[in-house]
Formats: structure tokens, C-alpha cells, sequence
């Protein structure tokens, strides 16, 4: 069984493994963190279908022109009881009733970064609707040998899922564990997608 999974997970994050590809051609990260961005983007578009996945933030009769909305990198919603407006390639401004799901995508600057998620969390009642428990807001990262996740795991230890970690030949190699759980946080997202999805209405 275990073995079972374990090619599973490898299998199903073969993708993800092409940042090692980028990784020999340049060492410019905010080109890297493009490319891992989009390679995360489309892996987990694979998984959550029928839902959508866009970048952009997320709106609200409560935030209409008085909050400064960060920018997020990742929003998976269905267009029910709302479509996106202001909608372009993968960029749209989501409805929070449509909102499903929101994470960020981290590789480097991880202690920069943490202002912009701690206040998406501490305001994550403005981009998540009731029926989007606590569970639906993740940090996706790649941990590299630059790097460390410590201050993130303390702040967060529940929220965070290392898809790659750096081994010691180092290149980016496949965390099963952190792939398991993720699965199953995509998981909850598609069970509340399928339970509450089809039935909401504008008041």
C-alpha cells in the first residue's frame, strides 16, 4: 500500500519537477517563481474540475471601493451564484458567494512574504464565504536549500503544503506526505463544491 502511493505521488507531481529544468538555465528568482507559479497553476487545474482557477482577489458588497484587497495567487470558484467580472486569461475579480478556495504560492522570501499572508489570513473572512471553512485557505511551497519554512510552519502549521523539498544532490524532489495532505485539502474544496454548489441564490 504504502509503495502504492508512493509512485502515485511521484507520478501524479511529475510536472512539478520541471522547475528543476528552469533551475539549470537560470538562477534569476523572480523568473523562477514565475515558472512555479504557472507549473502549480496548471497542476492543480487538473485537479479541480469542474471548479475554475484564476489569480486576481476576491469582491464583496463589504469591500465595494472601501478595502485595499490584496492580490491572490490563487482563487478556485465556480461561477455560481456569480460569474467573475473584469475576467482576462486566468486573471479574473471573484464574487466572494462563488469563492471555494484561496492559496498562495511561495518558493523564495519567505520571511517577505509573510506580511502578505498574515493579513490574508487575519482578513480571510472578507475572501472566504460561510460555506469555505478555515481549512480552504493553504500556502503551496517549494522548499529549496536557500530557504527555510520554520517561521511559516510555526505561524501556520496547519495551512502549509511543501509540494517539493531540496534533496541532497540538490534538486527539487516530490514530498508525499505534503502531497497526501494537499490532495485531501483539494478533496474537501470539491466534497463542499458538490454539496453546496448547485443551490445558491442571489437575496
Amino acid at each position: 500500500m504504502e509503495e502504492y502511493f508512493k509512485n502515485y505521488f511521484e507520478i501524479l507531481g511529475q510536472k512539478l519537477r520541471e522547475i528543476n529544468t528552469i533551475i539549470s538555465f537560470t538562477k534569476n528568482s523572480a523568473v523562477i517563481g514565475q515558472f512555479t507559479e504557472n507549473i502549480i497553476m496548471d497542476f492543480l487545474r487538473s485537479m479541480i474540475t469542474p471548479l475554475s482557477l484564476s489569480t486576481g482577489t476576491v469582491i464583496s458588497p463589504e469591500t465595494h471601493t472601501k478595502e485595499k484587497l490584496n492580490q491572490i495567487d490563487g482563487i478556485i470558484w465556480a461561477p455560481n451564484p456569480l460569474p467573475a467580472i473584469c475576467e482576462v486569461n486566468n486573471f479574473g475579480l471573484i464574487p466572494r458567494n462563488s469563492v471555494f478556495g484561496i492559496f498562495e504560492v511561495k518558493r523564495t522570501s519567505y520571511a517577505s512574504g509573510l506580511t502578505k499572508i498574515a493579513d490574508l489570513f487575519e482578513k480571510r473572512n472578507l475572501y472566504l464565504p460561510p460555506h469555505a471553512t478555515e481549512n480552504y485557505f493553504a500556502i503551496v511551497c517549494i522548499n529549496t536549500k536557500e530557504t527555510s519554512l520554520s517561521n511559516l510552519k510555526k505561524r501556520y502549521p496547519e495551512k502549509i503544503f511543501c509540494l517539493l523539498n531540496c534533496n541532497k544532490s540538490s534538486e527539487l524532489a516530490i514530498n508525499h506526505e505534503d502531497m497526501k495532505a494537499f490532495v485531501n485539502f483539494i478533496g474537501k474544496i470539491r466534497y463542499t463544491y458538490s454539496m453546496f454548489g448547485n443551490s445558491f441564490k442571489l437575496k
